[in-house]
């Protein structure tokens, strides 16, 4: 059991009965979701989702919550590239917990890809455990509260942080049983990962150059034209230039159009593969 100065008595009390109930599961899966309802009804969360993410694979649902309308596996066939999170995660900067708002791009909130993905779930913010399993392997947990509810506050998250030792014991038991299950998932899954990263990597190449396209990838994963700039060493009025340019050359008007247009091309790729 935990005790912590942020936890209120009556919050504590839901904490505990949390913690034994989920230890009286003879499921690992009901023990994993049963402590992702602890952390919920102890501070005040929304919805919980947990993922597997792999470094040469599709990321893999365990469960989510919130009512899949096509998004949840349009994120797991191919969408997930522009995530920030699993951003990070391939580059070796995701923190073992964090927000949303501390981890993602400066113009990420007004992207295509957070309306499409994001926005219809009306998310106020979102809290993340990340717990690493091996090299190539992270369980991403999402806490997410939705508009009629509070950001999180600073005590929020040291209560949070207090609990994630004992949400790290059980992600960890959990494991004991399903990683060989989940290695053996994204091995199978690997062909399509490679096809939809090389549609990522070669988006528009028949007619951009490839400072163009690496200007576009930044633009469609919610970096705004200064940290673009600030990445690839050039101007803010290079990047501009190079803006009008690629909308010219795929002839479209608008940012939301080359988001359309390469949503169209990872999910062709992925198609592909699968029937490939």
């Amino acid at each position: 059991m935990i005790q912590h100065a942020g936890i209120s008595a009556d919050k504590l009390q839901v904490w505990n009965a949390a913690v034994l109930s989920a230890l009286n599961k003879p499921d690992k899966i009901g023990r994993l979701s049963a402590i992702c309802d602890g952390v919920k009804n102890t501070i005040d969360i929304c919805f919980a989702a947990v993922f597997v993410l792999h470094r040469r694979s599709a990321p893999t649902c365990i469960f989510d919550e919130v009512e899949d309308d096509g998004s949840l596996s349009d994120y797991v066939d191919f969408a997930y590239l522009l995530d920030p999170i699993y951003d990070r995660f391939l580059a070796g900067t995701l923190p073992t917990n964090c927000l949303m708002r501390d981890s993602a791009p400066d113009d990420f909130f007004s992207s295509e890809y957070y309306q499409k993905y994001y926005g219809q779930l009306g998310i106020q913010d979102e809290f993340y455990f990340n717990m690493i399993m091996d090299a190539d392997t992270v369980i991403h947990i999402t806490l997410t509260r939705v508009n009629n509810q509070t950001p999180f506050t600073p005590m929020d998250l040291d209560t949070l942080r207090a609990l994630e030792p004992v949400v790290k014991w059980v992600v960890d038991d959990y494991w004991q049983d399903f990683a060989q299950p989940h290695k053996d998932s994204a091995g199978e899954k690997q062909k399509e990962h490679d096809a939809v990263t090389q549609a990522f990597e070669t988006f528009g190449a028949s007619v951009l150059t490839a400072r163009e396209r690496q200007i576009v990838q930044l633009m469609l994963k919610g970096f705004s034209d200064k940290s673009t700039a600030r990445i690839l060493e050039i101007s803010p009025g290079t990047v501009r230039n190079h803006k009008k340019s690629i909308f010219g050359k795929l002839d479209v008007t608008s940012q939301g159009q080359v988001f359309g247009l390469f949503l169209d091309a990872l999910a062709a790729s992925s198609s592909n593969a699968d029937i490939t």
